[in-house]
Formats: C-alpha cells, sequence, structure tokens
C-alpha cells in the first residue's frame, strides 16, 4: 500500500504538465519498485486520473531494481535484497533505490 501516495503524485504532475485543450497521451511509461504491488499502483493511477486528461490512457509499467555493492569483492550490481554478486556471488548491500513511481515517459497522441 506504501505505492498508493507516489503514484497518484505521479499521476498529478503529469496532469499539471499536460494542459486541458491538448491532446491526451497515447501511452504513458511509469517506472516503479520492484516491490511494487502493479494491481495497486494500477488502481492508484486511476483514481488519480478519473475525470482527468489521462483517464483511460494506456499505461506501460515498468520495473526497476535496486542498485547493490558487493560486500566481498566491491561489484555493483541490479537486483533485489537477495539477489547474490554475479562476479563472485557474494552478498551485496543496497545503495540505492529507485523510486517508488516516476513517470519516464510518455507518448503524444498520433492523428
Amino acid at each position: 500500500m506504501h505505492e498508493r501516495a507516489p503514484v497518484g503524485m505521479e499521476a498529478a504532475k503529469l496532469i499539471a504538465q499536460l494542459t486541458e485543450t491538448s491532446a491526451p497521451p497515447s501511452v504513458v511509461k511509469v517506472a516503479i519498485a520492484a516491490d511494487v504491488k502493479v494491481d495497486i499502483a494500477r488502481d492508484a493511477w486511476d483514481a488519480a486520473a478519473d475525470g482527468t486528461i489521462l483517464e483511460g490512457v494506456h499505461i506501460e509499467w515498468v520495473l526497476r531494481t535496486a542498485t547493490l555493492a558487493c560486500l566481498a569483492c566491491g561489484h555493483n550490481y541490479s537486483g533485489d535484497k537477495l539477489a547474490q554478486c554475479p562476479k563472485c556471488g557474494g552478498d551485496g548491500l543496497i545503495v540505492k533505490e529507485p523510486p517508488i513511481a516516476e513517470v519516464v515517459a510518455w507518448s503524444p497522441a498520433t492523428s
């Protein structure tokens, strides 16, 4: 449930960017952290977009993983908190969490 507010805020930011007189985008790409439940994120987006220029726009959900640093060899790699280092098999420590939600791209509607 931690994803509801960040997803809704991303929808609100995009709505503010788009004018009511412009055409709605055909697709919006939203990157979400790997621990975000897509169904809950979709519900939060739909609630925020209801009655706006974004209502009914197709959303492409993209999962982002954290960046970890291997405690054994220092290699940085992507994964979740239990992912082992692909170089040496060691354990890693999360050094950079992805944002819970972020609009990363949108495509204007084509005529």
